[in-house]
C-alpha cells in the first residue's frame, strides 16, 4: 500500500496557511461535499486525497468517473508500487466490463458485499451513462435504506453536473430524483456524497446547497461565482463572503479554501497534499513519456466473477421481464398439447394412462401459470418472495410420458387378474385421440377487469380499469380484451364509463367486495405493497383530514417532489380515487369514515 494501514485520529487533507497539518474526522465518509474549481485547479486531486483517507479507515468508497481517471488509485504514486485493491469496472483498466443496464446489478453487489469500487463510464454516450446512474443512484438508496445495509459508504461523482445539471431536460427527472434523494436524504442511512465540478454554474443548486462542506479551488468565471455565492448565501453565518469570493480567482494550482460552518465550524485557506497513489488525471505533457504503472493492486478476479454471477442469478430471478416471458412461453405451452407418438398396438389401458396423463398435465401448468402471475403482482408492489421459487422455475418442465412406460402399463392391464383383460378388450383398438380443447373459462386480464368493475358498480375509467386490473389501458391487450367482454354482453360503455352488466357479475360467480373505511386504506395499503405509492397513501392518511403540499407529500414518503417517479405514482393513486386535489393534495375521505 501507498501508506501503512495503521488507525489515524483523522484524514490529512494538507496544510493551512499559518502552515498547520489540517485533518478532517474520519467521519467524512458520511457527509456530503462539493468541490469545485476550473480544470487544472487540483479538484481531482482533492477528490482523490479525502478517498485515500477513508481507504486508509477501512471505510467503502465508490467512484462514478465518466473520464476514466480514477483508476490510478490501484498504484502507488510512482508507479513502482501497489495501491488499493479497489475494483474497477469499465474503462481501458476494468476488472469487469460495465454495461448501461447494468446499474441495478452493480449496486446490488456493492452494497451486499461492502466493496470498494470504481465505475467507468467514460466507453458510454451520455444518454447510456444516465440511463446507468439513474438505475444505480436509485437503487442504491432503496437498498441503503435497509437497516442490515445501513454502513458507512462515501459515493464520488466526478463530472457531477452531467447528472444533476442546472437545467433538466425532459426525461431527467428521475435522474435527478435519485441524486437528490443521495445528497439530501442520503446520510440516514450511510451515504455520504461527493460533487466535483468545474462548473458550479451547471450543477443544480438544488443540490449544491445541500453540501455540508464547500472546497473550492480557483474559480473565474462569473457564472460560476454567482453559483458558489448562492452556497454562501445559505450557509455563512459569520460575514465572510467577501474573503473568500476576493481571493477565488488568485488560487495555486491545489489551493483551495475549504469552507464547513455547519459541521466542523471552520474556514481555512489551504494547500491540498499531492496524492500518493499514481495520478492517473495528470494532463500529458508535450515531449514528455507516457509512464504507466508497473504494478497494480491485485484483485481476486475470480472470485469478484463468482460473486457478481450469483448477483445477477438473484437479479434475473425476480426481473418482471423474465417472469413475463416465462408465462407466456407456459401458457403457450398449456396451449399445445404434445403429439402422440407412434405406440404399439392402443388399447383400452393405454388409452385411459394417457387421459389421466393430460388431466395432470393441465393441471400442473394451470396451478404454475397462476402461481407465477400471483408472484409477479406481488413484485410490482414489492412483497414477492419469488427468489425461493427459482429452483422450482428452473426444475419445472412438464413431459408427458414416454409411450413405452404407457405399453407396460397397459401390459400390467392385461394381466389375468386385471379387470381391464374383458370381452371388450379384444375388440379392434381406437386409435388415439386428437389433443383434447381446454375448457373456455375467464381467465387473467378478463378476469380481473370483471372483478374490478364488480368492485365498483358505479363504473370506472378505462384507466381506472386498466390500473385496478394491472394492465395499461392503451395496449392491444387492454383493447382486445375490453372487445371480448363487450361482445359476451358482460360489460357496456365506453372508456369514459365502463360498467359490469348483470350477465357478467354471473360468469364471474363469486368475488371478494371491497371492504370499507379504514379497512378499506389496509386493504389499498397492503395491495400497493412497501414502495413509493404505499408511502405516498401512508402519508396522507397520517394527514388527515388535513391537506399536504406535494413538497411536504414528497418530504413525508421520501420521495423528491419534482421527479417523474412521484408524478407517476400521484397520477395513479388519483386514478384508483384514493387522493384527490392539485396544489394541495388529501386522502379519500371514504378511506378512513
Amino acid at each position: 500500500m501507498p501508506s501503512p494501514r495503521k488507525q489515524k485520529p483523522g484524514i490529512q487533507i494538507g496544510e493551512t496557511e499559518a502552515g498547520r497539518p489540517l485533518e478532517l474526522p474520519h467521519e467524512l465518509v458520511t457527509q456530503t461535499m462539493a468541490i469545485l474549481g476550473v480544470r487544472g485547479s487540483g479538484k481531482t486531486n482533492t477528490a482523490v486525497v479525502a478517498s485515500e483517507g477513508m481507504l486508509d479507515h477501512n471505510q467503502q468508497v465508490v467512484v462514478i468517473d465518466p473520464l476514466d481517471i480514477w483508476w490510478g488509485l490501484r498504484a502507488a504514486a510512482k508507479g513502482r508500487a501497489k495501491g488499493y485493491p479497489i475494483v474497477v469496472l469499465g474503462g481501458e483498466h476494468a476488472d469487469l466490463p460495465l454495461e448501461a443496464g447494468g446499474g441495478k446489478v452493480i449496486a446490488d453487489f456493492l452494497v451486499e458485499h461492502a466493496a470498494s469500487m470504481i465505475l467507468s463510464t467514460r466507453h458510454l454516450s451520455k444518454t447510456a451513462q444516465r440511463q446507468f446512474v439513474t438505475d444505480f443512484a436509485e437503487r442504491l438508496y432503496d437498498l441503503k435504506g435497509q437497516s442490515r445495509f445501513r454502513t458507512p459508504m462515501h459515493l464520488a461523482i466526478d463530472e457531477a453536473d452531467l447528472f444533476a445539471p442546472q437545467r433538466l431536460f425532459s426525461g431527467m427527472e428521475r435522474l435527478f430524483g435519485a441524486i437528490d434523494n443521495l445528497v439530501r436524504r442520503g446520510r440516514a442511512s450511510g451515504i455520504g456524497v461527493s460533487l466535483i465540478t468545474q462548473r458550479a454554474a451547471v450543477l443544480n443548486k438544488d443540490v449544491l446547497t445541500q453540501c455540508e462542506c464547500l472546497v473550492c479551488h480557483r474559480t473565474i468565471g462569473p457564472q460560476d461565482r454567482k453559483a458558489i455565492e448562492a452556497w454562501i448565501e445559505v450557509h455563512d453565518v459569520e460575514g465572510v463572503a467577501k474573503k473568500v469570493l476576493s481571493t477565488l480567482h488568485k488560487l495555486k494550482i491545489g489551493e483551495a479554501w475549504l469552507w464547513s460552518p455547519g459541521w466542523l465550524g471552520l474556514l481555512e485557506r489551504v494547500q491540498i497534499r499531492k496524492r500518493r497513489t499514481f495520478d492517473s488525471s495528470a494532463t500529458p505533457q508535450i515531449g514528455a513519456r507516457i509512464v504507466a504503472p508497473k504494478r497494480l493492486a491485485r484483485v481476486d478476479l475470480a472470485r469478484l466473477r463468482k460473486e457478481m454471477a450469483a448477483t445477477i442469478e438473484r437479479a434475473r430471478a425476480v426481473d418482471p421481464r423474465a417472469l413475463r416471458k416465462r408465462i407466456v412461453d407456459l401458457e403457450r405451452e398449456l396451449k399445445k398439447r404434445p403429439q402422440a407418438a407412434p405406440a404399439e398396438p392402443s388399447s383400452r389401458a393405454i388409452q385411459a394412462a394417457l387421459d389421466r396423463h393430460d388431466r395432470e398435465w393441465k393441471t400442473r401448468v394451470s396451478n404454475f401459470v397462476a402461481v407465477l402471475k400471483k408472484e409477479l403482482r406481488d413484485l410490482r408492489s414489492g412483497t414477492t418472495h419469488i427468489e425461493g421459487m427459482l429452483p422450482s422455475i428452473v426444475a419445472f418442465s412438464p413431459k408427458r410420458p414416454r409411450q413405452t412406460r404407457l405399453a407396460q402399463e397397459a401390459r400390467q392391464a392385461r394381466r389375468p387378474d386385471s379387470p381391464a383383460t374383458s370381452a371388450g378388450s379384444a375388440k379392434k383398438a381406437r386409435p388415439l385421440p386428437a389433443a383434447v380443447a381446454l375448457p373456455k373459462k375467464i381467465g387473467g386480464g378478463k378476469q380481473r377487469m370483471l372483478v374490478a368493475l364488480a368492485q365498483r358498480p358505479q363504473g370506472l375509467s378505462g384507466r381506472q380499469l386498466g390500473i385496478r386490473a394491472g394492465l395499461f389501458c392503451r395496449s392491444g391487450t387492454f383493447g382486445t380484451y375490453l372487445a371480448e367482454l363487450r361482445s359476451n354482453g358482460w360489460i357496456d360503455g365506453d372508456k369514459s364509463l365502463l360498467r359490469i352488466t348483470v350477465a357478467g357479475v354471473e360468469a364471474i360467480g363469486s368475488f371478494d367486495p371491497l371492504p370499507t373505511g379504514p379497512d378499506l386504506l389496509a386493504y389499498w395499503l397492503g395491495r400497493l405493497g412497501r414502495g413509493g405509492k404505499a408511502r405516498m397513501l401512508r402519508a396522507l392518511a397520517d394527514a388527515w383530514p388535513q391537506a399536504l403540499t406535494k413538497e411536504m407529500l414528497g418530504e413525508r414518503a421520501d420521495l423528491s417532489h419534482r421527479s417523474g417517479t412521484f408524478g407517476t405514482y400521484l397520477a395513479e393513486l388519483r386514478a384508483l380515487e384514493l387522493a384527490s386535489g392539485r396544489d394541495e393534495l388529501r386522502l379519500a375521505d371514504e378511506l378512513m369514515e
